[in-house]
């Protein structure tokens, strides 16, 4: 009896050790242009993106399952270490979405970002209607401020550098930023183009 409880105990130390958890925060990918919040506890995983939150339940090992209630597709996770996470179907799970700890999110990168810019967003494109000789100007500010809703840092730098270098063709007066609200001054000034 003294050897079952012994191996018992092994067994279940065994177990707990290979379970990994992974660290609180965000996650990015190898790209950066989308980032989560990733937090761990009570056997479950909540990921919160810029526009929802979706808790994962373990399904074993080092494996969630979330189904979305909208669609009834079922999403899963894997942490790979207390660093990396992968997602994926079941239907095609070696079609692997994967992210890494990147521990450099600012806070406002949350819901609250995302309804920010998705606003002003919206007031980009409101003005094709009362100014409609700026329209392409219009849809690259409001272009800008949705990847700002949902991009990290460095996913948006990236992708506003380029709109910069569009939106400076279309201007005689290539230092007058047209969306300063989503497109910070510096940033403009820096890009040569157009």
């Amino acid at each position: 009896m003294k050897l079952f409880v012994s191996l018992l105990f092994l067994v279940s130390t065994v177990a707990a050790l290979a379970q990994i958890v992974p660290n609180p925060g965000p996650y990015t990918t190898a790209d950066g242009r989308y980032t989560i919040s990733l937090e761990a506890a009570d056997g479950k995983v909540t990921v919160v993106e810029p526009n929802k939150k979706s808790v994962y339940t373990k399904v074993g090992g080092n494996e969630y399952k979330f189904v979305n209630p909208t669609n009834d597709i079922e999403y899963r996770m894997e942490v790979v270490s207390q660093t990396e996470i992968a997602f994926f179907k079941p239907s095609s799970p070696d079609n692997r979405t994967m992210l890494s700890f990147s521990g450099e999110m600012k806070q406002e990168t949350s819901e609250a970002n995302y309804e920010k810019y998705s606003a002003i967003a919206d007031a980009y494109m409101a003005r094709i209607e009362t100014q409609p000789n700026d329209t392409q100007l219009w849809v690259m500010c409001a272009a800008a401020a949705t990847a700002r809703a949902r991009l990290n840092e460095k996913g948006f730098e990236d992708y506003a550098r380029k709109s910069i270098v569009a939106m400076k063709a279309l201007l005689e007066d290539k230092s007058k930023n047209p969306c300063p609200d989503v497109i910070p001054n510096a940033l403009w000034s820096s890009v040569q183009g157009g």
